[in-house]
């Protein structure tokens, strides 16, 4: 059995407790308590707990540990954590830190219940990683298998992006007089080759003016370096021609 003796300002524990032919000696420490009714509660909670691990081995270690000893143990890793997983944990202490290992599924649970109302999709499977890697953790340390959180409903994610029909408006109204007449899905990337391509006056879009000719090529791209090139040197010619004295080129 476990005795209490006060050595300074503290009392003491110390002794060993025997289940069948298993004994389990207790080194003496402190209690970290000067009033004896609180020491004998660390008492009678230490050689239960010594009890319950000697007839169900480690794993039993799940059902006398809590979800608090599993932040504590997460947030003490080589490395720390992220700011946003300190969040995480605080949330999760205050709503079941004092729920055990074994419970963690129904800790898990109610936690949604009473925290993820109103969350986006999100971030109730980052709350839940959050606290599948704090049970890891401390499952790896400690020995025992980490019991395993339920996945909720597969929810979609995926964004939809596009306007209002107001925004569509509004937008086509900032065009051009001519562009704006253009069927909206041909708004974007093809303005460019779509306009220079149609005839002079014609504002409709058809299949030949958004072929991929030639003509629909030249337009998209302008003209040819070479093109450019010569184009330079003609007006660079000329100029300097006009400036010089007659005769020079005769």
């Amino acid at each position: 059995m476990l005795t209490l003796r006060k050595r300074g300002t503290y009392f003491h524990i110390r002794g060993s407790i025997r289940v069948g032919r298993e004994t389990r000696v207790v080194d003496e420490h402190s209690t970290g308590t000067d009033r004896r009714e609180t020491a004998e509660a660390y008492r009678s909670k230490l050689e239960s707990d010594i009890r319950h691990e000697i007839l169900h081995g480690r794993g039993g270690r799940a059902h006398v540990m809590t979800i608090s000893d599993a932040g504590m143990r997460y947030m003490e890793r080589p490395g720390g954590v992220r700011s946003y997983d300190l969040w995480r944990l605080d949330r999760i202490a205050s709503a079941v830190g004092d729920y055990s290992i074994a419970q963690a599924a129904d800790a898990w649970s109610h936690f949604k219940r009473v925290r993820c109302g109103g969350l986006s999709p999100a971030t109730v499977p980052r709350f839940r990683a959050t606290f599948s890697a704090a049970l890891n953790c401390l499952a790896a340390e400690e020995g025992f298998d980490a019991p395993k959180l339920p996945h909720g409903e597969k929810v979609s994610n995926k964004r939809v992006k596009y306007l209002t029909d107001d925004q569509a408006d509004r937008l086509i109204a900032a065009y051009a007089l001519h562009v704006s007449r253009l069927p909206p899905c041909f708004v974007g990337r093809a303005f460019g080759s779509a306009k220079r391509c149609a005839p002079t006056g014609d504002t409709s879009i058809g299949a030949p003016i958004l072929s991929s000719s030639r003509r629909a090529r030249t337009a998209s791209h302008g003209p040819s370096r070479c093109t450019v090139r010569r184009a330079r040197r003609s007006t660079a010619y000329g100029c300097r021609k006009a400036h010089l004295p007659k005769g020079r080129f005769s």
